[in-house]
């Protein structure tokens, strides 16, 4: 006979323990009542079964979470990743390009990398509602299993940006290392947020370079109905020309075909080239109220109609 671990059973209250049980209990009678019925089923009760199903078994999760310390948090405010810095130690970290995993258009904007990581932290110090979520994937095979987040908030202890006069606001940054794409920096940051707040913002502040700014706020904010007037972009470029051309080209005009990056050969190019340590991203259960939007995918330029946690946002 099986025997749990005393230290297993030291961790789980009695209250816990029944709302456990009871959370298998009603995913288990939700599942068979699933499977008896689909034939029968609409497509959109389908689809609405489903995401009652995922909100259970995110139910069954959370009762092995420790208590959030940002519980009335409700600002993101997310960086997004360009590069990978890979730690080596310097006098002023991340200063050389040697330090990082860049293209070769990116040598020389490994400054603008470290304004931006500034530029997010100093925000995330001047509101204490705020989260901090530097996003980015492991997405170079050079780089090693280092996403690009991790190397962000790695850099910004190393270059005291994460202050330890103000250790505060170190319980506020946090990573998200699945995103491969922009959508998906923005997108997988929302679900972030509410991993470790329990709610989802009320307001979001984008950081990024500057040439991307319509791509964030008229393209993936509006594809995810995110309210305008909760949604900031701020956007310090790189050296040189912006790549206005590249822009339209390789990312506008692919998104306003396909806003959710799940049809278009050249973006789904990208995020395969991007995920070379073939990582899956897990917000479709942990976020499972955004359900509907991890599996809508248009082939005609049509945005998700199902209901939103922020559909009570003011626009």
């Amino acid at each position: 006979m099986a025997v749990l671990r005393p230290t297993i059973l030291a961790g789980i209250t009695y209250q816990r323990g029944v709302a456990l049980v009871s959370a298998v209990t009603l995913i288990f009678m939700l599942a068979t009542f699933i499977r008896k019925m689909m034939p029968s089923f609409t497509v959109q009760q389908s689809h609405d079964a489903c995401i009652k199903y995922a909100i259970l078994q995110s139910h069954l999760t959370e009762g092995l979470l420790p208590d959030t310390p940002a519980g009335d948090a409700s600002h993101l405010i997310m960086v997004a990743g360009h590069g990978i810095w890979k730690g080596q130690p310097s006098n002023k970290a991340g200063d050389d390009a040697s330090e990082w995993n860049l293209k070769d258009f990116q040598v020389g904007q490994q400054a603008t990398f470290i304004k931006h990581i500034e530029m997010g932290i100093n925000l995330g110090v001047d509101d204490e509602m705020s989260i901090v979520v530097f996003s980015g994937g492991q997405t170079d095979r050079g780089a090693g299993p280092i996403s690009e987040a991790q190397g962000y908030w790695n850099l910004a202890m190393a270059r005291s940006i994460i202050s330890e006069t103000n250790k505060e606001i170190s319980m506020r940054v946090l990573t998200e290392e699945y995103a491969r794409d922009s959508y998906e920096n923005l997108l997988f940051s929302i679900c972030r947020f509410y991993e470790f707040t329990g709610n989802y913002p009320q307001k979001i502040t984008v950081i990024s370079h500057k040439f991307k700014g319509y791509r964030f706020d008229n393209l993936h904010r509006a594809a995810l109905r995110y309210p305008k007037s909760s949604f900031k972009f701020m956007g310090i470029d790189p050296p040189g020309e912006p790549p206005s051309q590249a822009e339209r080209v390789n990312a506008v005009e692919p998104f306003q075909r396909d806003p959710y990056a799940c049809s278009h050969p050249l973006l789904l190019e990208k995020k395969i080239a991007r995920n070379p340590f073939r990582r899956r991203a897990p917000y479709i259960d942990s976020c499972p109220q955004l359900y509907g939007l991890f599996t809508y995918c248009t082939l005609n330029d049509t945005f998700y109609e199902g209901p939103l946690p922020w559909d009570t946002v003011p626009s």
